[in-house]
């Protein structure tokens, strides 16, 4: 995960395949499923609400039907962004615009990728 407020080295943004859609978080190289691409946004543990985001988490946009991506929170303010699946190369970076699920980031298979 590259420095905070900054694009990560594994991102580029381009225009979105999503139509009606100007700009999109894409990969330019190959992620492997399980991989943590770093984090989205850091909430308010009260209300939920979002303090703070990412680059990516400002850009990323929503797939409902097939994201290629989820969210996932350790508990703590900080929700990070975990590949569904291998996501390859020019690949547009989605996920679904809800609370996180609840795990494990630190370790495998929710290592940041580099």
């Amino acid at each position: 995960m590259s420095d905070e407020g900054f694009l990560p080295e594994w991102a580029e943004i381009k225009a979105s395949t999503i139509e009606g859609v100007r700009y999109g978080i894409f990969t330019n190289r190959f992620i492997e499923g399980g991989d943590s691409l770093g984090w989205v946004r850091e909430v308010d543990g009260y209300d939920q609400g979002p303090m703070s985001r990412s680059v990516v988490g400002w850009i990323g946009n929503c797939d409902d039907d097939t994201p290629n991506t989820f969210t996932l929170s350790d508990g703590g303010c900080r929700h990070y962004l975990i590949a569904a699946r291998d996501i390859e190369v020019g690949e547009e970076i989605m996920w679904k615009y809800e609370l996180p699920q609840y795990g494990s980031v630190g370790s495998r298979p929710w290592d940041v990728a580099s």
